[in-house]
């Protein structure tokens, strides 16, 4: 990480910091940098990390409608407190002033829209959008985070030895909360990966990632996968011919997935109390809660369903999810 301010060493000690506990570094490296740039070309670049240069960088990066407000600012928090616990006298960002999430209500794709999408995504594979390393690279990356319900990050950082096509299963090491899983491959999905593997040792031999970027020493940027996802949703709805183009994000495909299974329950009259433990621990959630949330995306013409006890799960689960 090449830092020029007089603060790159109090970054680079917290980048070491949060490897060593496990943590994803790629976005506070991003986040660092940019800040560093900022500081080595301000001013006030002594070395301090005072409230002045804190809130004019996050006020500089709104008037010139950056996003991710709320992560820069929980970043500056993070490199305070680390500089604080070295004896050192930083400026602490109140937490009272950190951006707060904005609700999102997502959009759950219906058949002929999932159908749609797909075929895009395959189009745009064939015409080599983003030069990847193999050709089909995002069509089949999109396809295991739909097939698995995986968080996006989950399926394109996994790694060629996560793997088994033998036993048809990988497993997800760079989950959220450092949880790792094991989730279990369709057929179809299995002999996919099996053909993109034999591909990419071909045009990647050696590869670490099942889905390496550009330099190939690490996997594809997340960044990129959700510009391609958008480019080919787009594309899909303007196929459709259906006006304005709905919200949707590439974490939808998720949201999909876990509607869909629990419509499949509800169809075979399942007891969902009963079955939706297997579901929580097969999509790696932390508490029950997060999983039952998917309750209240499944289509309308469920929810009389003698499956679900409406007044037992709202009790449990706003209506507005998190």
């Amino acid at each position: 990480m090449e830092l020029r301010s007089r603060l790159a060493e109090a970054m680079r000690g917290l980048m070491e910091f949060r490897t060593s506990q496990g943590f994803f570094a790629r976005k506070y490296e991003s986040i660092l940098m940019r800040f560093d740039r900022y500081c080595a070309q301000s001013r006030c670049d002594d070395g301090k990390l005072t409230q002045s240069l804190v809130t004019g960088w996050l006020m500089s990066e709104e008037r010139q409608g950056k996003g991710e407000l709320r992560s820069k600012a929980v970043v500056l928090r993070a490199l305070a407190n680390y500089i604080n616990a070295f004896g050192g006298s930083a400026y602490v960002l109140p937490a009272r002033l950190v951006p707060g999430h904005k609700a999102f209500a997502p959009h759950i794709f219906d058949d002929g829209e999932l159908s749609r999408l797909f075929a895009e995504v395959d189009r745009a594979s064939r015409e080599g959008f983003g030069t990847p390393a193999v050709p089909e690279m995002y069509s089949v990356a999109l396809r295991l985070t739909y097939v698995c319900g995986l968080r996006p990050g989950e399926g394109i950082r996994a790694r060629v030895s996560e793997l088994d096509l033998e036993s048809g299963t990988l497993k997800i090491t760079k989950a959220k909360s450092h949880k790792e899983r094991i989730v279990a491959l369709s057929e179809d999905m299995r002999r996919l990966l099996q053909t993109h593997v034999r591909n990419l040792a071909a045009a990647v031999p050696g590869s670490e990632y099942l889905f390496p970027g550009r330099d190939r020493e690490r996997p594809v940027g997340l960044p990129e996968v959700r510009s391609f996802f958008t480019s080919c949703w787009s594309r899909a709805c303007h196929a459709d011919a259906a006006g304005d183009v709905p919200c949707a994000r590439l974490y939808d495909l998720r949201h999909r997935f876990a509607s869909a299974v629990l419509q499949k329950w509800l169809d075979e009259g399942r007891n969902i109390y009963e079955a939706i433990p297997s579901l929580r621990t097969y999509m790696g959630h932390t508490s029950l809660s997060s999983t039952l949330y998917y309750v209240h995306l499944i289509p309308e013409n469920l929810l009389k369903s003698r499956g679900v006890d409406w007044t037992r799960l709202n009790a449990i689960v706003p209506e507005v999810g998190t």
